[in-house]
């Protein structure tokens, strides 16, 4: 006990009392010392302190040092243990430390800046014990708090893409109805201005969302077996839907209808969604095509092309990156900035990859890459 803290304690354990005594008088002034001489000494004593380093003669009368050893090494699991023997059987040395417990051994009559040296080892070997399984404790703490509140941040995203989704539908729901059956033509432009900009806002809380859920790590991926050809069509579909006021769009699904893949459908939808949307977006006579061809084994590649260049100016890492939109480039267009980002991330997160070639004269062909699961 120092300055009213107990340091951890360097325990010996020695039927011969001349020899503790001797350790104590020698080493008193550089540890904190604890003596016993016999088995029900030591039992109290192993109660009652905080033992970092245990000397253990090997010959005593009521337990040898192994078995004693053997038995509190469970309750003592960052203890250094050091084997002392006045024997120079090195078979009994081996056998002992064949149980891979003891630090090191120590003979009698021992050196004192020799067993110094080993004891300030020992008492460093403990410490950085310690701070490790500290640290791996807090690490333990950090991953469960850090799991915990990324469930949270899913709960949030998903009630909040809940919330949001449920009134603009019903908003887009209500504005195609009205303009439907309303008798006023003057009032149709205005009503398909609302439909356009309430498709553009959901579009953009679902890419934001989506955004969110990928850079916070959130993405789920299950594996599927899917028809690519129905996948496209479905796709294509929802796209015509969102560009209905453009009679020039034609999207052609040149896949081969007989393939199925077995892949993350979910977020191969995502990302041919966001990368077809891309090439309507900046196409320059609204013609698509979607293609899909075997690479190697199964390896797989979707290309989409689309009559349309891409300036000069836009850099592949700048494409790619979320919230970029070129304004400066093509003031005209609209959308969040996130399509291509969201598709390249969710690319990567399936082991597949995505990039394009531009010819500077007439079109810009996506190519999305990634591996079926066998």
């Amino acid at each position: 006990m120092r300055n009213g803290k107990e340091y951890p304690a360097i325990f010996y354990i020695d039927d011969e009392k001349e020899n503790l005594l001797g350790f104590k008088t020698s080493y008193y002034k550089d540890f904190n010392i604890i003596t016993a001489s016999n088995k029900t000494e030591a039992n109290q004593i192993l109660d009652e302190h905080k033992i970092a380093v245990f000397l253990v003669d090997f010959k005593m009368p009521d337990e040898d040092g192994l078995s004693f050893v053997m038995r509190i090494k469970d309750q003592f699991p960052d203890a250094i243990f050091i084997l002392v023997t006045a024997y120079t059987n090195m078979d009994l040395v081996i056998n002992a430390f064949n149980f891979n417990v003891f630090f090191q051994f120590i003979q009698k009559p021992w050196n004192y800046l020799h067993l110094k040296s080993i004891l300030y080892s020992a008492l460093e070997k403990y410490a950085l014990q310690i701070e490790k399984k500290q640290l791996m404790e807090s690490l333990q703490v950090s991953l469960k708090n850090e799991q915990r509140a990324n469930k949270l941040k899913r709960e949030f995203l998903n009630n909040i893409s809940h919330e949001i989704r449920t009134p603009l539908n019903s908003i887009l729901g209500f504005t195609e109805y009205a303009k439907n059956e309303t008798g006023d033509t003057h009032l149709i432009p205005y009503l398909e201005l609302v439909y356009k900009s309430g498709k553009e806002l959901l579009d953009t809380v679902e890419n934001v969302l989506e955004a969110s859920l990928i850079i916070t790590g959130q993405t789920n991926h299950v594996t599927h077996s899917f028809n690519p050809f129905n996948l496209i069509t479905n796709i294509t579909r929802d796209i015509k839907l969102k560009y209905y006021n453009l009679n020039n769009i034609e999207l052609n699904n040149l896949v081969n209808p007989d393939i199925n893949l077995n892949s993350d459908k979910e977020s191969i939808y995502k990302i041919l969604s966001n990368i077809i949307d891309n090439a309507v977006n900046y196409s320059k006579d609204g013609r698509v095509k979607i293609e899909l061809k075997k690479k190697h084994h199964h390896d797989w590649q979707f290309s989409v092309w689309n009559k349309g260049v891409m300036n000069n100016k836009i850099s592949e890492q700048s494409l790619f990156d979320p919230f970029y939109r070129g304004n400066n480039i093509y003031p005209e267009k609209r959308g969040s900035g996130l399509g291509l980002f969201n598709a390249k991330s969710l690319a990567k997160s399936i082991g597949g990859d995505i990039s394009y070639t531009s010819s500077y004269i007439n079109q810009t062909t996506f190519y999305f890459n990634f591996t079926e699961v066998p």
